[in-house]
């Protein structure tokens, strides 16, 4: 009876550890928190975006970095993607930058509120023809 009860206990507080939110669109924004400079000379951080599919994939860069705190994001091959940022600090006087992890969402620990999240596309389909009135 005690080892039922163990493996119910376990089963009910992990289950949410194991949640995640999947968004199906073509289309999202991205957001992450600013990240401070190390140093006060430092030029403003830059941030890359990137996609991956699937948690083991190869995250693959979105664009060129930018400075502000989001980015869209248009897909345009259907799958299941993991969305991914990374700061990168340019110290004074520097042209070629020192880049943080990259941090994703499929990792509980860095998305807002905890639960993973990723997005699912699918190119919708032809919208139908020949339209008429049945007798």
């Amino acid at each position: 009876m005690k080892t039922l009860l163990i493996t119910l206990a376990l089963v009910l507080f992990a289950a949410p550890a194991f949640a995640q939110t999947w968004h199906t669109a073509n289309q999202v924004t991205l957001a992450w928190d600013a990240v401070p400079k190390v140093q006060t000379t430092d030029a403003a951080n830059k941030y890359q975006v990137y996609t991956k599919v699937g948690a083991a994939g190869t995250p693959q860069k979105v664009g060129a970095e930018i400075t502000t705190t989001q980015q869209a994001i248009t897909f345009s091959a259907e799958g299941r993607y993991f969305l991914c940022a990374q700061a990168v600090r340019y110290p004074q006087g520097e042209t070629v930058g020192i880049p943080s992890t990259i941090s994703c969402s499929d990792v509980a620990v860095n998305v807002q509120g905890g639960v993973p999240f990723g997005v699912v596309y699918f190119v919708a389909p032809a919208g139908p023809g020949g339209l008429r009135l049945v007798p």
